[in-house]
């Protein structure tokens, strides 16, 4: 006789490791059809490039896990990117100052939509769709609708190869775990709580 338990708990699995299996999946036809995909060079690549939407969707997770929606979270990325880069030219600035500004201008921006949906009622379609157009707007105002180049090499090695000393897919692993773990808590009833490690010694670097 079948438990009652087993379409359940096999249920429960395909919810948890359904997409994690048909990552695997493509991997594995990936690298037996193609020469090029298995190696170092292209997973190195393919994990930074990850790592951007990983981050993000560490900080949007909190969100969903209360029923928001964040439809801003591209625009304001985009606006801390060009407010990083611009000041972030060599010989400016120590490294630490070009992050702290970029981080401040997203902070900036969610603090204007939580105070927006929490204190003003609005509802947070609403209001992250005006911040996407605000953000997006700014952000080609202020790099002339042109990508910034010329970047201190120390901002450019914090996200470059692995092998020159990127740290961003570390971090982008290291999220990860953090926001599994705060997810589970969240979800159980108990505080969020993740902590991401990242080495303020380079920050201090000058460019």
């Amino acid at each position: 006789m079948t438990s009652p338990l087993r379409p359940r708990f096999d249920r429960d699995l395909v919810h948890r490791f359904g997409i994690v299996a048909v990552l695997l999946l493509i991997s594995v036809v990936l690298a037996a059809t193609t020469d090029s995909f298995a190696t170092a060079s292209n997973l190195t690549n393919v994990a930074r490039q990850v790592s951007i939407n990983g981050i993000l969707a560490v900080g949007v997770t909190f969100v969903l896990l209360t029923g928001g929606v964040d439809l801003s979270l591209g625009s304001v990325v985009a606006l801390s990117g060009v407010v990083c880069a611009l000041n972030a030219q060599p010989g400016e600035y120590a490294l630490w100052v070009p992050i702290t500004l970029g981080v401040l201008t997203g902070g900036a921006c969610g603090l204007v939509n939580g105070l927006l949906v929490t204190r003003g009622g609005i509802a947070p379609f609403i209001v992250t769709l005006g911040m996407m157009t605000i953000a997006r707007g700014l952000a080609l105002i202020l790099s002339g609708g042109k990508p910034v180049a010329n970047m201190s090499p120390a901002l450019t090695d914090l996200a470059g190869d692995l092998g020159r000393n990127s740290r961003s897919t570390v971090i982008r692993l290291t999220e990860y775990q953090a926001s599994s773990a705060a997810s589970s808590d969240v979800v159980a009833g108990g505080g969020p709580a993740a902590v991401v490690s990242l080495s303020l010694a380079d920050l201090a670097q000058p460019p």
